[in-house]
């Protein structure tokens, strides 16, 4: 250790959650906003990433580290302003809510999106269901999107989809339906149909979801609505060729009753029997035989 230079010094002391190191190491030079590049991977494939002494001092869990950093000259704002975007992405996906202050009160970008797609902190947030900082975010200028709506509806949490729809966004920002249907949420379902979701653009390609991951209840609740059984997606499946090849027979079977077409074929030519036969699903080719 003694013979490292001060930033190498610096990130170890941070990782080893040692402030009287981060402090040695800075007393003798380190730069508080230092970078460093490092490898990871096996021996066949081996990758190259850089972290930043901000997001070392996140991960460690420590609020004395990020004090240290502020106090010895690191900003959130201004040249550091990336630096910060993404530590303050790995504090709200690890729930720390002093970090998050922290990093909010040194000015960090609530704003910014940062990694997973150009997700912001907000639609981070909801994902992970930290509801508290989703509302310290939004306070703090973070606007609403499209991506924190639909995390909301994977949840099925009818008020982390409130305070989405508080932020900006409404129920026809994205595909609603498809994402509760999806995880079987159907009183979120009720909710969003009496609150602005396109049940008419929507209904086919929830039925699609809801048939793909086996939805019994989302199934039942859009084939009562009227979901086209005939919808289909952008590779030309049914619902019932999903419901077949995933092996989910009750599916199937309301599906028949409500009038999907035994020997359609989907975009490969082949019908949902094929797929069941395919992959084993006894139980579907009893219900398909019928």
């Amino acid at each position: 250790m003694a013979d490292a230079d001060p930033d190498a010094r610096l990130f170890a002391a941070l990782h080893a959650r040692d402030v009287a190191g981060a402090r040695a190491a800075l007393a003798a030079g380190a730069d508080a906003a230092a970078v460093r590049e490092y490898e990871y991977g096996g021996e066949r494939m081996v990758e190259t990433a850089t972290e930043s002494t901000l997001q070392a001092a996140v991960g460690s869990g420590l609020p004395e580290l990020l004090d240290l950093l502020l106090a010895n000259g690191l900003r959130c704002a201004g040249h550091h302003r990336e630096l910060a975007r993404a530590a303050l992405f790995a504090a709200v996906e690890a729930g720390a809510e002093a970090m998050v202050e922290r990093l909010l009160q040194a000015g960090a970008d609530p704003a910014l999106p940062a990694g997973h797609g150009g997700e912001d902190a907000f639609a981070r947030a909801i994902g992970g269901g930290h509801l508290d900082l989703a509302r310290r975010l939004r306070d703090a200028g973070a606007p609403s999107s499209p991506q924190a709506l639909l995390h909301a509806c994977r949840r099925g949490d009818r008020t982390a989809v409130g305070l989405c729809l508080r932020g900006g966004v409404t129920t026809k920002s994205g595909p609603v339906l498809a994402e509760a249907a999806r995880f079987d949420h159907t009183a979120l379902l009720d909710w969003l149909a009496t609150h602005g979701a396109d049940f008419a653009r929507e209904a086919g390609e929830a039925l699609v979801a809801a048939c793909h991951s086996g939805a019994v209840g989302a199934v039942r609740w859009l084939l009562a609505r009227g979901a086209p059984v005939a919808h289909r997606n952008a590779y030309a499946w049914l619902p019932l060729h999903f419901a077949a090849y995933a092996g989910h027979a009750e599916i199937v079977q309301l599906l028949l009753a409500h009038g999907a077409e035994r020997g359609a074929l989907c975009g490969q030519g082949r019908t949902a029997r094929s797929w069941a036969e395919e992959a084993g699903h006894a139980a579907v080719l009893g219900r398909l035989d019928e």
